[in-house]
């Protein structure tokens, strides 16, 4: 039976041995073959995507902050907003053939400076005024650039039902 069992063992390894190293050598063909899926592509938005995306819900939320009399919120979200518009600037420093920070500063910038003013002074009145600026400034440069279509307004009701905007006590 040993002699039977050992028989049956070397006949077993001389045909299906070759069939185990031909099976490694196709897999290990099969790997080198196939087919490898492409690099992702780095995500590359445009200005337009930009501004929905990253500053305009800082606008947003820099009124409904002020609008509550939040000063420490209004003051971060000021600050965002700046941070905002200079990635935007740094992403595309140019958009139909003008520079986009040259705009921003234009546009933006004595209203962003009369901004910080009234969130510093913690004046309801010239915040709302200074706030009005942006948001005309932000129209203004739209219209500038030929895209008169995108109009920005002062925000009528919360739209981050998940965030507290009024000042805790």
């Amino acid at each position: 039976m040993f002699k039977w069992s050992l028989t049956f063992v070397a006949v077993m390894l001389a045909v299906v041995g070759p069939l185990l190293v031909r099976s490694s050598d196709t897999a290990a063909q099969n790997a080198q073959t196939a087919p490898v899926s492409p690099a992702p592509t780095a995500y590359n938005p445009g200005v337009g995507e930009l501004m929905n995306l990253i500053v305009q819900l800082r606008h947003t939320k820099l009124w409904l902050a002020g609008h509550e009399g939040n000063w420490a919120l209004a003051e971060y979200e000021s600050k965002e907003l700046r941070s905002a518009l200079a990635n935007v600037a740094k992403a595309r420093p140019v958009f139909r053939q003008q520079s986009v920070a040259d705009n921003v500063e234009m546009f933006l910038g004595g209203a962003l400076r009369a901004t910080d003013e009234a969130v510093r002074d913690r004046d309801a009145a010239k915040f709302t005024e200074a706030y009005a600026t942006i948001t005309a400034g932000c129209n203004a440069c739209h219209t500038a650039l030929g895209q008169s279509q995108v109009v920005i307004k002062t925000p009528e009701q919360p739209m981050y039902p998940d965030q507290e905007f009024r000042a805790r006590k």
